[in-house]
């Protein structure tokens, strides 16, 4: 409008609305990009390869734009005098010039973050017909005096610029859009009388802006738009504005934040807006409020305040709308709304309004057609009042609803009721991406009829706790997200009798926490369906025995089980003893794009995987593995099957954190185990095994932590190409002696090595059973060495050796009481300081063994003092 390219846009709102209309039609040409998330559709984005094509058209001679990022000197960015919009984005630039020289400029944006920026005087020499000035991240004093000679400057922006002094804005006399934002701006000078032409004025981004003066709005007679989100600091001035802002009759959009108001004063006020972003009671605070809000035309969120005259009015027409605290409303949506209201609300939030008892109106009356039809996101919290959100109808009638979430309502019963109406019909969300269920104590299905037919039946309600969360009656063709927690009745989530392909075809993410009556999670009918999968969670939930994802016996074999499946973590689930991980394949292809695995706290679980199924795990890239005290190895054969292997490999595993399993043996040791008992095996008899062997190869691997892992007496580690490895930490393994055999002369990429509270452990690389000649011991790479608590360690190597640590920054020797020398031959290394805790730093030295040896002296001449006082204390006597 500013720039003369939006035709007939007499007024700023019919502006706003041209350039949404712009914006939809490039992303419906796809030259404009959704937002990244459906949660955030209402941002755009530009594919890189659009916007290089963009600025190469707009760069011809016809246009003359310039858009440049980077660089140390404006000069570099060429001649300006033909330009027509500039756009110069640059950390680095100190000091911009004192005269571009771009008679034909009509727009100029400017990022420079450079802390020390030099802003000469005369920089706006020569731009006299600019009138888009746009300032971002600029740090000075004051602006330009040169600024005064952009007479034609219609629109300044400063956007988080600190700027002591703004007073020279005051003068720019035709300035009709002005926006500030930073920290310094704390008043609003009182010569801002004199933009008469003012027409918008966003004083939102101002973090410490203190107020506005009293009569000062009221001389900006043509102000169209008005943002000053935290102007208003106390109630006097609450409610002295409120009548200066009735007096702008040119007034259609206000973003404004009332700390605390019941005044009528609002009536007449909001009659006549357009667009705003008014919060009563409490700001918009959270993330999500704040881009909710800010993405949308009409937004309104209200804090303990009566919904009567232009409130109901604001938010009848809101698109965005937060209701907390209200009291004494029984229902939000009555018989007398029913004819054009909400029409246009997209997001509805209600939290703790206890009072509410139905959200649409006495018996769910049918919403009008026109009524709730964009609404695509509803959340609904602390509803105490509330045993069901939706009737048939209603649902159906929310054709654009997209994400979905109820909590904490504890009297709520089942999401769709019908309140004694007869209705057969099937409910689709068709739209639906995003559901969540959390803390629904009471909750026995998500629609009412099947709950129904069996509370006739059987006679009473407690049948309600056999019923599945999901059944016939409704389906979710294109739900990608689901949660599900807290819920105390149901036992399952999917009925057996679920027909169709299509429901939960499009799940692409799910978690199940805190229901403490399921006992299987993803049973083997909804495998099929579930071909998308990408992510499962299952928290806290005490009865559960099986994950599911297994196919039972009869399965169609060429079907890929989970095959999107690449995530899965397991936590606090004490009776779990199948995830499908470790159970029979039956030939099928097992989650081949599995890529982490996270297990904690499962205390029944024996083995992570069956054999079947670890050589399908080929694209898994981390394993952990915690708090597991019936875990006797990671993969386990069965007696009685015949699954056979003489290796196994993870091509891709690169962090593997095995911590805190006492009963743990090896990671696999290929003999035949017996089936699982409930009862804890004593492993004192069984043979010492390595945790590792030659049986199992791990090429990619990069990160191994070992805790706790009280039986653990010899890691393996020989038998297994570490060629990759760069940080190993081992810890509270209590029986564990050595580390590496000799025979590892070299880990060319190990960065770190930690070993800490390891009781038994006596050197680091062992010196028994050497068979070839070793003249040194290399790790080229390790920078940090830390031997903690290691109180039976004598030396890093008893052998003969050299050692060789060319790139040790950093070393930390704590705690280590018998060790006499860091090693038996001469120790390389730079010249480093030494920790001897977390606080005291040696001086800098390049021998450990010198370090050492200085400690153990230390130690011997004060063991002679104290006996020499001691004996004569003794004399004395």
């Amino acid at each position: 409008m500013v720039m003369g390219l939006l035709k007939h846009a007499d007024t700023l709102g019919k502006a706003n609305n041209r350039v949404r209309r712009l914006v939809e039609t490039l992303k419906y040409s796809c030259l404009l990009l959704g937002g990244r998330f459906y949660s955030y559709e209402e941002a755009v984005r530009m594919h890189d390869i659009i916007r290089e094509v963009a600025i190469k058209i707009a760069s011809r001679d016809e246009y003359a734009f310039l858009v440049k990022t980077g660089g140390r000197r404006l000069a570099e960015t060429g001649s300006f005098e033909c330009k027509r919009a500039i756009s110069l984005t640059s950390n680095e630039i100190e000091e911009l010039p004192g005269d571009l020289n771009c008679p034909k400029l009509n727009t100029l944006f400017l990022r420079y973050s450079h802390p020390s920026l030099i802003f000469p005087d005369s920089f706006f020499n020569g731009m006299e017909k600019l009138k888009v000035l746009h300032l971002s991240q600029i740090h000075t004093e004051s602006l330009p005096s040169s600024l005064l000679k952009l007479v034609n400057l219609r629109m300044l922006c400063l956007d988080d610029c600190e700027i002591a002094d703004i007073s020279i804005i005051m003068q720019l006399k035709k300035l009709e859009i002005l926006s500030l934002g930073g920290r310094d701006i704390k008043v609003l000078p009182l010569d801002i009388r004199n933009l008469t032409l003012l027409r918008s004025l966003d004083l939102r981004n101002c973090y410490n802006f203190r107020g506005i003066a009293p009569d000062v709005i009221t001389s900006l007679t043509r102000l169209e738009e008005l943002y000053i989100t935290s102007a208003l600091n106390s109630d006097d001035r609450e409610n002295a504005i409120i009548p200066e802002l009735n007096k702008l009759t040119d007034l259609t959009a206000l973003g404004i934040h009332i700390p605390n108001t019941t005044s009528g004063l609002l009536d007449h006020l909001f009659d006549k807006l357009n667009r705003y972003k008014i919060s009563i009671g409490m700001p918009f605070c959270e993330y999500g409020e704040y881009w909710n809000s800010l993405s949308s035309s009409r937004a309104l969120k209200l804090v303990g305040v009566p919904i009567r005259g232009g409130v109901k009015i604001l938010m009848e027409r809101s698109e965005v709308l937060y209701l907390l605290d209200l009291k004494g409303v029984k229902r939000f949506f009555s018989e007398e709304d029913r004819e054009g209201g909400f029409s246009d609300l997209k997001y509805l939030g209600i939290h703790n309004c206890g009072d509410i008892e139905n959200l649409w109106g006495y018996k769910q009356l049918p919403v009008a057609m026109e009524s709730f039809c964009k609404l695509s996101k509803l959340e609904v919290e602390s509803l105490r009042g509330l045993k069901y959100l939706f009737s048939p109808s209603i649902a159906r009638g929310l054709m654009q609803l997209k994400e979905l979430f109820i909590g904490k309502c504890v009297r709520m019963e089942t999401i769709i009721g019908n309140e004694g109406e007869e209705d057969e019909e099937e409910v689709i969300f068709h739209r639906l991406k995003s559901l969540s269920l959390v803390a629904l104590p009471r909750l026995g299905s998500f629609d009412l009829e099947r709950k129904r037919k069996l509370m006739t039946s059987e006679g009473n309600s407690t049948c309600t706790a056999t019923q599945p969360l999901f059944n016939n009656k409704i389906a979710f063709p294109v739900l990608e997200y689901l949660v599900i927690s807290g819920l105390e009745i149901i036992k399952e989530i999917w009925d057996s009798q679920l027909l169709g392909e299509n429901p939960f075809s499009q799940l692409h993410f799910l978690e199940v926490s805190d229901c403490h009556n399921f006992v299987n999670i993803v049973p083997s009918h909804m495998l099929p369906r579930l071909r998308n999968l990408v992510q499962i969670h299952v928290d806290s939930c005490d009865s559960v025995i099986s994950i599911g994802l297994n196919a039972e016996e009869g399965f169609v074999a060429s079907m890929p089980i989970l095959p999107q499946l690449k995530e899965l973590r397991l936590e606090n689930l004490p009776k779990l003893m199948h995830t499908g991980l470790n159970q029979m394949s039956y030939g099928n292809c097992c989650y081949p794009n599995l890529m982490n695995i996270d297990i904690d706290s499962c205390q029944s679980l024996r083995n992570v995987f069956s054999l079947s199924v670890a050589i399908n795990i080929v694209h898994l890239e981390e394993l952990e593995v915690s708090n597991c005290e019936k875990m006797q190895e990671i993969i386990a054969t069965r007696s009685g099957s015949k699954e056979t292997l003489d290796k196994i490999e993870f091509p891709r595993l690169k962090l593997m954190r095995l911590e805190s399993l006492q009963s743990l043996k090896s990671f696999w040791s290929s003999e035949s185990q017996e089936e699982e008992r409930v009862e804890v095996v004593d492993l004192a008899p069984f043979e010492q095994q390595s945790l590792f062997n030659d049986k199992v190869a791990l090429p990619r691997l990069k990160k191994l932590y070992l805790i706790s892992l009280f039986n653990l007496r010899e890691i393996g580690i020989g038998s297994l190409p570490l060629h990759s490895i760069q940080i190993l930490e081992v810890r509270d393994c209590g029986n564990l002696r050595n580390l590496f055999p000799s025979s590892i002369a070299t880990l060319e990429r190990l960065e770190e090595l930690k070993i800490e509270s390891c009781e038994v452990m006596e050197e680091i690389v062992a010196s028994e059973g050497v068979e070839e000649v070793i003249n040194q011991i290399v790790f080229p790479q390790l920078w940090n060495l830390e031997l903690s608590n290691l109180p039976n360690l004598t030396r890093f190597c008893n052998a003969n050796y050299a050692l060789n640590l060319p790139s040790l920054r950093m070393a930390t020797l704590e705690r280590c009481m018998k060790m006499q020398a860091f090693a038996f031959g001469q120790v390389n290394m730079p010249d480093i300081g030494i920790y001897e805790n977390k606080d005291i730093i040696s001086p800098w030295m390049g021998n450990l063994n010198v370090f050492v040896e200085q400690k153990v002296l230390k130690a011997k001449g004060l063991a002679v003092e104290e006996e020499k006082e001691k004996e004569e204390a003794e004399d004395d006597a």
